[in-house]
């Protein structure tokens, strides 16, 4: 799980959207079921530290359950305590980003409207459909046009995790990865500091295959496999398909499940080491 600290760190993100549908943020935010449960206690909720994709803070809101008699949850969102907590993440936060899947999320709408009385970076991502309905979306702007004129970036897109990671890049807190695992190794890899430079989204054999990571010198792909994106059959087949394209142009591929990065990360980034390192210099580490 990500570390849970207190304020004030880095840079700081609060995401905003449905509180009976905060299930998206659980592939964005690593740790955040257990931080909302250790958080209720507190007077302020704690930041989670590199819980965004590995790389910025997360600090709100904490509303991942729906239990009526619980004051810290969706039914209780109402209540003083939970309305100050809010406001008072977004008045700590760097980014205001908000997921706007329909046109019901009022509480959502006032949060973007205090963020941007206090001058806050916006990004509003809104659901396609929606995005493109003639009478809702963009194509007259009717009910929506004063929210997205409210914003730095306003866009349809394909889900949440997509648009988030576009803008963190685009404003330069992040290298273009894709999953949270991806930025747990990463960060892990530079903090090691090893001396084998790798590259992150790598394309390869013509542009056919595209890798998590590739050491470009000794042919060494890196790939995180989380239950996510590899878990099904279909995924398994393609992972497979594509190790044969790799290894017919003489890569060799290394992958890690997302239980082994989670569980040891820097075993993972020593073991790659020690792969590339062997394949860079096969006499060092040959057995005598």
């Amino acid at each position: 799980m990500a570390e849970t600290v207190e304020w004030p760190l880095s840079k700081r993100v609060y995401l905003a959207g449905g509180m009976n549908g905060s299930k998206w943020m659980y592939p964005i935010v690593d740790g955040l079921r257990e931080a909302a449960r250790d958080g209720k206690s507190l007077g302020r909720w704690p930041i989670i530290k590199n819980g965004i994709f590995g790389a910025v803070d997360f600090i709100g809101p904490y509303l991942p359950e729906i239990d009526q008699s619980d004051p810290y949850s969706y039914r209780g969102a109402f209540s003083p305590p939970i309305s100050a907590r809010c406001l008072d993440a977004i008045d700590n936060a760097d980014l205001v980003f908000a997921w706007i899947d329909d046109f019901t999320k009022f509480g959502s709408f006032v949060e973007l409207g205090y963020a941007a009385g206090l001058g806050k970076r916006i990004h509003i991502a809104v659901y396609p459909p929606l995005w493109l309905d003639k009478d809702f979306g963009c194509g007259g702007c009717d009910e929506i046009w004063t929210m997205m004129r409210s914003a730095d970036l306003g866009c349809g897109c394909s889900g949440p995790m997509e648009s988030l990671r576009d803008e963190l890049w685009r404003l330069g807190w992040t290298v273009p990865l894709e999953s949270p695992l991806e930025w747990i190794f990463w960060r892990a890899w530079v903090t090691s500091k090893m001396w084998h430079p790798i590259a992150p989204q790598m394309s390869l054999c013509e542009g056919k295959v595209r890798v998590d990571f590739a050491h470009i010198a000794t042919k060494t792909a890196l790939e995180m496999d989380g239950v996510t994106y590899h878990g099904s059959d279909r995924s398994f087949d393609s992972d497979r398909s594509r190790d044969r394209l790799l290894a017919a142009d003489g890569w060799q591929v290394v992958r890690f499940s997302g239980n082994q990065i989670r569980r040891d990360v820097d075993g993972c980034v020593k073991e790659a080491h020690q792969i590339i390192g062997r394949r860079a210099s096969p006499s060092r580490w040959a057995v005598r």
